[in-house]
């Protein structure tokens, strides 16, 4: 009988490189992954479509059409990049989201966790406070 020495696994160290903390294992820390969540979000045409309705809150006050559609997006990604839009994990409706919530504005764009466009509009005085105390909104 072979008999070998189970190795016991040992405990990752945590590699900080500017503002990506990874494992010698190369998987992310989950202490850092807060710091690692970019102001990025990927759009497919017909979730943006259904949020169009939410254009007036970015600015856009024309009925729906391809241009506008356009326009919707630049004004999304624009509130992305605004150095007043904080990120923050969290959930809509108990499903966990990414927002990115403008406290000034009370504009809140959120993203699944692969980082596609869920929704985005004016947040009520009662939704900008629970996402900034935690996080969360809809389904309570």
């Amino acid at each position: 009988m072979n008999f070998r020495k189970k190795s016991t696994p040992k405990k990752s160290k945590i590699i900080k490189s500017g503002k990506k903390c990874i494992t010698k294992s190369g998987k992310k820390s989950r202490k850092h992954i807060k710091q690692s969540i970019k102001k990025r979000i990927y759009f497919q045409n017909k979730q943006l479509q259904e949020k169009f309705k939410h254009a007036s809150d970015f600015g856009i006050q024309e009925s729906w059409s391809l241009q506008n559609l356009t326009k919707f997006q630049i004004a999304i990604e624009n509130h992305l990049q605004s150095s007043t839009t904080k990120v923050r994990r969290g959930t809509f409706r108990r499903m966990p989201v990414v927002h990115y919530f403008d406290p000034q504005t009370a504009l809140n764009v959120f993203s699944d966790d692969k980082g596609y466009f869920i929704s985005g509009w004016k947040l009520k005085e009662n939704q900008l406070k629970a996402i900034i105390d935690t996080g969360n909104i809809g389904g309570g």
